[in-house]
């Protein structure tokens, strides 16, 4: 082999490791922005269509909990938003806000799927019915894909 072909094989191999540190290191940052909570009462409309998606089984892996009583006052709506920022040049697709539950939790409603584009910056929230006075305090995370490949990463506090 040649001092070009020595060359040729030196920069392929120096860009292969390069797109691979890229793909393995492919994080997202996010940071809380918001937790806005509301007695269910409030949204008489969207209690209404919860509860209904509910029945008819819509929910699968997002619901925790069966309700036990249909009385909105006795729920409550808190709605968790995030920013995330891409940090590599690669693009973050399918990006999702989840949550662990706590007791009391009955459903999460996620918002749509988000792509967050190399380098950008987008938001992404999620809506949780809850029993009144369960508190907002919630263990979040953002599952999204990097080129097909699951990742998560956690939200830190504003």
């Amino acid at each position: 082999m040649g001092r070009s072909g020595k060359i040729i094989v030196f920069i392929t191999i120096l860009a292969v490791a390069a797109f691979a540190y890229v793909y393995i290191s492919a994080q997202l940052g996010a940071t809380l922005v918001s937790i806005e909570e509301e007695n269910a009462a409030l949204r008489p409309e969207l209690f209404e269509s919860v509860m209904e998606a509910l029945n008819n089984g819509d929910f699968a892996s997002n619901q925790f909990s069966v309700p036990d009583d249909v009385s909105a006052e006795n729920y409550s709506f808190v709605t968790y938003t995030v920013q995330l920022q891409g940090v590599n040049p690669l693009p973050a697709e399918w990006a999702i806000l989840t949550l662990a539950p706590v007791s009391g939790d009955v459903v999460l409603v996620q918002g749509d799927p988000q792509t967050i584009p190399p380098f950008g910056k987008t938001i992404v929230s999620a809506t949780l019915l809850t029993r009144a006075h369960t508190g907002t305090e919630r263990s979040l995370w953002v599952e999204y894909y990097v080129l097909g490949r699951a990742l998560n990463a956690a939200v830190r506090p504003a």
